[in-house]
């Protein structure tokens, strides 16, 4: 599915395309995330917000107060959560629930930028590790 038509389809009932070339993208503060709401706000309430990283980059440990559905556009992602072993390595179609007050690290591997979409029915918000 390219990045327009599941654009179209998550818009809501309402038609609405967006070329990948015309994402928004916006640094995220105190991250190496840049990311782009595909509807709702994630500075206010529930969203959906794509992301991406560049290759080789790491997230630190954090965690967030609401759980986190992410779904892998494209690149190869993999995350060490809390108590788990470190997933495999995600790759496009590949889905993660946080949940919340989880901590976790990401990471995207060396040859190719992460794009992943990320749902919250709440604010987006990075909180330390406990």
């Amino acid at each position: 599915m390219t990045l327009a038509a599941l654009a179209f389809v998550l818009a809501g009932g309402k038609p609405t395309v967006l070329p990948a070339a015309q994402v928004p993208f916006k640094p995220v503060p105190a991250t190496k995330l840049e990311a782009a709401d595909l509807w709702g706000n994630a500075k206010s309430g529930p969203h959906g917000t794509l992301a991406r990283v560049p290759a080789g980059s790491v997230e630190p440990l954090h965690r967030h107060s609401a759980d986190l559905k992410v779904l892998v556009v494209a690149g190869s992602l993999s995350y060490a959560i809390e108590g788990e072993p470190d997933t495999p390595a995600l790759t496009q179609g590949s889905y993660l629930l946080i949940p919340a007050g989880t901590s976790h690290a990401s990471r995207c591997a060396a040859g190719a930028d992460c794009l992943f979409l990320l749902v919250q029915d709440a604010p987006m918000d990075f909180l330390p590790a406990k």
